[in-house]
């Protein structure tokens, strides 16, 4: 009786962690990020801020705004690269410098995380788009547009693969 009471008990206390846990994420503030390449009417290289909110990942920028829904969506997948801390005209003056120094400036990277989308438009074109963003972010925005419907080939870091533990059970009869 005492161990169906403490059974009982045991299944109460995890029944908030398990509501949280089953929660869509939060709609998170917009994250500054820069369009490397691929969305329609936005130049490459084009700074601006991401969002995501009904159903769709907005990208505003100075110009105007692109949006993409997230049911369009067939893959999401996210990243980590580095970046040259010394860019632009700087960085590429500084390859002339004497002794092989502007090679060492090179050297100087900066982290960051990638978002890489690949999408339908509404004649049934393929696109994809790729962003760079702040680390950590990235793993958030993917999050946010699959609970929205978007599709992703890779599963989430917060998500546990799929048969993974069907494979470690079929180890074990073994």
């Amino acid at each position: 009786m005492l161990k169906a009471i403490g059974a009982i008990l045991i299944c109460l206390s995890t029944l908030p962690a398990f509501a949280q846990s089953t929660a869509s994420p939060r709609p998170q503030a917009p994250v500054k990020s820069v369009d490397l390449v691929g969305l329609a009417g936005v130049k490459e290289h084009t700074g601006g801020k991401l969002t995501v909110e009904g159903g769709k990942l907005r990208f505003a920028h100075s110009k105007s705004t692109s949006e993409i829904a997230a049911i369009t969506m067939e893959d999401v997948v996210t990243g980590n690269d580095s970046q040259r801390v010394v860019r632009g005209t700087l960085g590429t003056l500084s390859m002339f410098g004497p002794y092989g120094s502007g090679r060492f400036l090179s050297l100087f990277r900066s982290k960051l995380d990638t978002l890489t989308i690949q999408y339908r438009d509404t004649d049934g074109g393929l696109h994809g788009v790729i962003f760079t963003m702040p680390v950590g972010t990235a793993e958030l925005v993917k999050q946010e547009l699959i609970a929205q419907g978007a599709r992703s080939s890779v599963p989430s870091a917060a998500e546990p693969a799929q048969g993974s533990s069907k494979a470690g059970a079929t180890e074990e009869k073994r």
